[in-house]
């Protein structure tokens, strides 16, 4: 992936980190599911470190913090996600191609 956004090389995403991105966005451990294109129980399980996430949802996961830390992407994120019937399958798509 090229521009702004540049994913770490090493899997290294903490539990506090998923919780924390799912918290930020205002998600349900489902709602993040549905983007990660996971199961809730694979949610829960990242968070409560009982399994690390797969290279597909570590990848999306990094995307997710990197957009929430850049001020111009955060606040569509975040409009995006506030839709939850509309904005989480767009959610989706966009990192169906990360």
């Amino acid at each position: 992936m090229s521009g702004k956004f540049a994913l770490r090389e090493e899997n290294v995403m903490d539990t506090t980190e998923i919780k924390a991105i799912r918290e930020a966005l205002n998600l349900s451990q489902d709602d993040l599911a549905k983007i990660l294109g996971v199961t809730k129980t694979s949610v829960s399980r990242y968070e409560q470190g009982q399994a690390k996430p797969v290279e597909s949802s570590e990848k999306k996961l990094l995307f997710l913090q990197q957009a929430l830390e850049d001020p111009e992407h955060r606040e569509a994120l975040l409009n995006m996600c506030k839709n939850k019937q509309t904005g989480l399958p767009a959610a989706a798509g966009v990192l169906a191609f990360i």
